[in-house]
């Protein structure tokens, strides 16, 4: 005769009630991952284009690092979600961006507006601590984005900044959110305010005995450029030759590889 042996009841409730768990946990894990986390290689090398103003410019996904839309955009796309992974900062592209953003921004016929658009020029074959990254840089169509990808660009345009904004009037306001850890009286508002007005030679503003400092200058009659200009310790003159150079690298670069005709 069989003999069957009985688990007490106990036993059996906590058993369910962990598979259950475990279920959730594998469930809340996957969707984490497909929807955020993992960068998707097809999206960030696709070629996007948006509209500041008259001007049409045209960059891959991977090297927006934020965009900013006007309140009355009928199109608005959705906004990053900012994280971290292994302590460095990461900005993931959700589902709800990638879908938007291929159906708005994808076609050079109807570029999306926008107000200002952050751009990194960095190594975008190390986006994230991910291997899927290194899938980036084969898809990548601009020329210029491939010698990014590869960390050749900055080499060759050794005045280029890594982050850049392209700004457009109304958009310089979101600098009045931008300010400095421990400096909570001054934003980066405030060092463009004493730079006005704009013409098209770069100019620079600092604070904090040039701790904190940052660049602005005209590119077009509606289209602004912003950066950390790498001089901030002006010793006879060193940092207006430097500031001059950006400016043009920054100019050339916009025209001749950004903007669309």
């Amino acid at each position: 005769m069989e003999r069957y042996q009985f688990l007490p009841k106990a036993k059996v409730v906590i058993s369910i009630g962990l598979v259950c768990f475990l279920l959730a946990l594998w469930s809340s894990g996957n969707a984490l991952e497909e929807d955020e986390d993992l960068p998707d290689p097809d999206f960030l090398s696709t070629n996007l284009f948006f509209s500041l103003g008259n001007v049409v410019v045209s960059v891959p996904a991977v090297s927006i690092k934020r965009l900013y839309v006007p309140p009355d955009n009928q199109n608005p796309l959705p906004r990053f979600r900012s994280s971290s992974a292994f302590g460095t900062p990461r900005w993931f592209e959700t589902q709800e961006y990638k879908k938007a953003a291929h159906e708005i921004a994808s076609n050079p016929k109807t570029p999306v507006e926008v107000s200002a658009l952050e751009l990194n020029f960095g190594s975008y074959g190390s986006y994230g601590e991910y291997r899927i990254s290194r899938e980036i840089c084969p898809k990548l169509t601009k020329k210029w984005s491939q010698k990014a990808c590869s960390n050749q660009l900055r080499k060759e345009l050794k005045h280029l900044p890594n982050d850049l904004f392209l700004v457009i009037g109304y958009g310089m306001e979101i600098f009045r959110h931008h300010s400095w850890t421990g400096m909570k009286d001054t934003t980066v508002g405030d060092l463009l305010d004493t730079l006005e007005p704009l013409s098209d030679t770069a100019k620079m503003a600092c604070a904090e005995g040039q701790k904190y400092c940052r660049a602005a200058f005209s590119i077009s009659k509606v289209l602004v450029a912003v950066w950390t200009p790498k001089c901030t310790k002006d010793a006879n003159g060193v940092c207006e030759f430097d500031l001059e150079a950006e400016g043009v690298e920054i100019a050339n670069f916009v025209f001749n590889e950004l903007v669309q005709e």
